[in-house]
């Protein structure tokens, strides 16, 4: 795939995500460009690649904070009515673009340690110590965290 070629799809896939253009993965996936195709022969970085097609560069997502995602963690607590399986946090991350994506929780080290660190971060919490099922759930499930 030549220069042309590629900044040709760069535009075809960003025109059908609304003008946000691809990174790198998203290309690929559409038309099966490598990294071995462009660098480092045509660009040094790939934001470079997007700025010759007229875009701006994508911008890297910052890492969630504890507080943010345990906020999020207990208002799906509390939706569900009980601490939430995988497949429900993909599910939410999905259908609600300001859910976290799932594996923002990996970083804890498994599900046991999301809700010993949740119960905790509820306990020092104000409005999350209270005595609604929210914090109920988080303390009263934990033992069956490492069922789910």
């Amino acid at each position: 795939m030549n220069k042309q070629q590629i900044l040709a799809e760069i535009h075809r896939v960003a025109e059908a995500n609304g003008g946000r253009p691809p990174g790198t993965q998203a290309l690929g996936r559409e038309c099966a460009l490598k990294k071995s195709d462009w660098y480092p022969h045509m660009w040094l970085r790939w934001s470079d690649a997007l700025t010759e097609a007229g875009y701006a560069p994508n911008i890297f997502q910052t890492r969630t904070s504890d507080e943010d995602l345990f906020g999020k963690y207990v208002e799906l607590v509390r939706e569900l009515g009980r601490l939430p399986i995988e497949g429900e946090l993909r599910r939410k991350a999905k259908t609600d673009g300001s859910f976290p994506n799932h594996g923002a929780f990996a970083r804890f080290g498994g599900k046991q340690k999301v809700v010993a660190a949740l119960a905790a971060y509820c306990r020092k919490t104000p409005g999350l110590d209270d005595g609604d099922k929210g914090s109920q759930n988080v303390d009263g499930n934990a033992a069956h965290a490492r069922d789910a």
